[in-house]
């Protein structure tokens, strides 16, 4: 038997739609990673006490920066 089709990461991202409330989607996750047990799961369970709550702009923009960063680094004269 063949393996089922993996689905692209951004079809996946978008299959919540836009009228999604992202506030509620992450309440809702964070909820259910607060139910796992803390020894199985001791970091998922550490985000979920941290909170969801982030701004991805910013986040996605830092990560740009730290690409820009690194490919305009010059390595040392030998």
């Amino acid at each position: 038997m063949a393996p089922p089709a993996k689905t692209p990461r951004t079809s996946r991202a978008r299959s919540l739609g836009t009228e999604t409330d992202r506030g509620a989607f992450t309440d809702t996750v964070a909820g259910a990673w607060k139910q796992l047990s803390p020894e199985e799961y001791p970091f998922t369970r550490a985000v979920a006490d941290h909170g969801l709550d982030h701004d991805d702009r910013a986040q996605f923009l830092a990560g740009i920066d730290l690409i820009i960063a690194r490919v305009t680094i010059r390595p040392p004269a030998t």
